[in-house]
């Protein structure tokens, strides 16, 4: 059975600090009582309390970490990895994301161009729609000349020929007075 280092007391299985001094217990236990010298324990003098004021005593002390802090340090170690990766992958899509803005604002403004070149393509067919259907209609009036001057030609080719008929008719009068 095991004592305590400071007072002599028994100890309960393997505590780490003694139920009546709280004293803490290292590694070497006392296995026997103290045993008081002679003169003392002829006398039938009862044992006095300790002289210090008692101290508290904790049923539970803190329980010691297992290891060396080993696992801390992966632990943290873990973290940090995940911390940067964090870090790394939040620049990376900010990044991503400012591009991806830069190329909206680049759009819009090719957008914006292209709109103003429908708009001047649009003013431009419709001065040449109008300047076609003048072109239409000054075609129009100049087949309908042409028309009429085709038909004055044939009036003045008939005319030729009645001409021509008088002429041949003349001579031929001519000649037989002649002969």
């Amino acid at each position: 059975m095991p004592y305590c280092n400071q007072c002599g007391s028994e100890l309960k299985g393997n505590e780490q600090f003694c139920g009546i001094c709280g004293a803490k217990q290292g590694d070497k236990k006392r296995e026997e009582p103290v045993k008081m010298p002679a003169s003392e324990a002829q006398a039938s003098v009862p044992p006095m309390p300790p002289t210090k004021t008692p101290v508290a005593v904790n049923k539970y002390p803190p329980q010691r970490s297992g290891g060396t802090g080993v696992w801390k340090i992966i632990v943290m170690a873990v973290l940090a990895v995940g911390l940067i990766t964090v870090g790394v992958l939040y620049g990376i899509e900010n990044s991503n994301l400012n591009k991806a803005r830069e190329n909206i604002a680049t759009l819009e403004n090719n957008v914006s161009t292209l709109e103003n070149n429908v708009a001047t393509l649009q003013t431009q067919l419709a001065a040449e729609q109008a300047n076609a259907a003048g072109l239409r209609t000054e075609l129009t009036a100049t087949i309908s000349d042409l028309n009429a001057a085709q038909d004055d030609i044939e009036q003045l080719v008939s005319d030729i020929a009645d001409s021509e008929l008088r002429i041949t008719n003349l001579e031929t009068e001519l000649e037989a007075a002649n002969t």
